[in-house]
């Protein structure tokens, strides 16, 4: 297990730097929606191995992020066709629940299902998710911002709340990042 945080942490950054631009992005090819994924399921997957180094204050560490959840519709099926999301989860009948930090990195890093939430020619919004567990029962969304969120709180090892904006011209959303340089409190 690579137990320094020196090697995680840049990519952890990166990857909230660039996810944070997905704002402005409008044409999603296969390609593109490959690379969100890796950098989505990467990210979370570095966060869970700072957490076992021990190596994120146990403030940020052990907060819970506030998810929505959605039911399984009865029967589902065996082999699933997680591309009808609708067909196979109640989207009309969400809840509010929180997840630890822990267990959300695991639902990504063991995901099922990851369906990001594109409303037609717009910009991501959020992601829906589910790991190979937990997809039978249930499913989960969680806006964009807030994973920007989680990855610049483990950057800054404190919590991060980010605000989503909406500019003007180009008409767009966007979230100011905090500066990182020299302001990453050690364990």
């Amino acid at each position: 297990m690579i137990a320094t945080n020196d090697l995680w942490l840049p990519d952890l950054e990166r990857y909230s730097i660039s996810l944070e631009r997905r704002y402005r992005q409008k044409n999603w090819s296969p390609s593109s929606l490959h690379v969100l994924e890796k950098e989505v399921c990467f990210g979370f997957y570095a966060i869970r191995r700072l957490i076992e180094s021990s190596s994120i204050l146990d403030r940020v560490s052990g907060t819970h992020i506030r998810v929505m959840r959605y039911p399984a519709r009865p029967g589902m099926p065996k082999r699933p066709d997680f591309g009808r999301l609708m067909k196979l989860y109640d989207l009309f009948h969400g809840e509010r629940k929180h997840l630890s930090l822990r267990c959300l990195c695991n639902q990504f890093v063991h995901s099922r299902v990851f369906s990001p939430f594109i409303p037609v020619g717009k910009e991501l919004v959020g992601i829906y998710f589910g790991s190979d567990e937990s997809s039978a029962t249930e499913l989960y969304y969680l806006q964009l911002v807030d994973i920007v969120s989680v990855f610049q709180s483990v950057v800054l090892n404190r919590a991060v709340k980010l605000r989503l904006k909406m500019r003007e011209h180009p008409s767009s959303m966007s979230v100011d990042l905090p500066s990182i340089s020299g302001r990453r409190p050690s364990k």
